[in-house]
């Protein structure tokens, strides 16, 4: 429970953050940053409701969210950008390296 609510409070800041401007429709490397954003924010929120589970469908879109967001991160043109997408990046993160709820 301890990483659950590590996480929780990290997404809380992360939700806080406003999205970068100018960027709504962007994409970068072939990542749509919308499309990163909304599909992180539905795996940490569905991870957070069920208290550190996921179902396979969603460790795959986590695992894609990942892969997507070290693809795109390097070459975002602005410091904004850059720090909001790193923040979103490590919470996936915490989720992903998380041991698995008994």
């Amino acid at each position: 429970m301890e990483h659950v609510e590590e996480v929780r409070q990290l997404w809380a800041h992360c939700r806080a953050l406003p999205f970068p401007d100018g960027l709504r429709g962007a994409d970068f490397g072939g990542v749509d940053l919308v499309l990163v954003d909304s599909s992180v924010a539905g795996c940490v929120e569905g991870w957070l409701e069920r208290d550190g589970q996921l179902d396979a469908k969603s460790w795959d879109a986590l695992g894609r969210c990942l892969d997507n967001l070290d693809r795109m991160i390097p070459l975002l043109p602005r410091q904004d950008a850059i720090d909001y997408f790193n923040t979103y990046r490590t919470c996936a993160q915490l989720i992903w390296d998380a041991p698995s709820p008994t």
